[in-house]
């Protein structure tokens, strides 16, 4: 890992720190990805509160694409809109997910 990697994830632990100030983090699935809360409930037309923050934990280029699919018992795939984003240091943000 170069000096590159290192600065990204300088970046990453300070934009960690100021999210969890406020914001819960919550681990996924991938033990490299941990992304932040949701609201338990919100309008569909309405966009969030603040922005759905994914971060990797593990090295991801920037520019990949990052897609959420949502998802439960009545409707296993929920209509979403502007949900999908690339990923810029190590973190993905979805401003007006829908």
């Amino acid at each position: 890992m170069g000096a590159d990697y290192d600065k990204v994830l300088m970046g990453l632990e300070e934009a960690l720190s100021a999210i969890t100030a406020s914001t819960k983090l919550l681990s996924t699935g991938c033990p490299d990805v941990i992304c932040t809360a949701l609201p338990t409930h919100w309008r569909s037309n309405k966009s969030l509160p603040s922005p759905f923050t994914v971060f990797a934990l593990g090295p991801v280029p920037d520019g990949t694409p990052v897609t959420i699919a949502a998802g439960n018992e009545e409707n296993s795939c929920a209509d979403l809109r502007n949900n999908k984003t690339l990923m810029n240091g190590q973190i993905a943000r979805f401003s007006d997910l829908r």
